[in-house]
């Protein structure tokens, strides 16, 4: 079994917390986590993983709550893997905005 845990920096403030584990290279688990640092307070803002068993997105609240969960149910954890990294690279900054929203709200 195989382990990788690394971060991928967007800026000073914004990254994604990554973790996957593999067993004879297939995706076994994993957790592609957006994370943004507001007034020296680190917030996980969206997350995709699979800790339910089937791959999903959550978007979270201040407070860490899940405020929407996306299930990709049947997809395969590679692709799902594949995508929330995608997903994230190119939209962190519209997450960031949406979430200091929902922090006003």
């Amino acid at each position: 079994m195989g382990l990788k845990n690394f971060f991928i920096d967007f800026d000073a403030l914004n990254y994604a917390r990554v973790r996957i584990v593999t067993e004879r290279g297939r995706v076994i688990e994993f957790t592609v986590q957006y994370e943004t640092i507001i007034d020296g307070e680190v917030y996980p803002v969206v997350r995709y993983d699979t800790a339910h068993g089937d791959a999903h997105r959550d978007l979270l609240d201040a407070t860490g709550r899940n405020v929407e969960k996306l299930w990709l149910a049947g997809w395969d954890f590679d692709a799902a893997l594949q995508h929330g990294l995608r997903d994230i690279k190119a939209n962190w900054p519209q997450y960031r905005m949406d979430f200091i929203q929902r922090m006003t709200q």
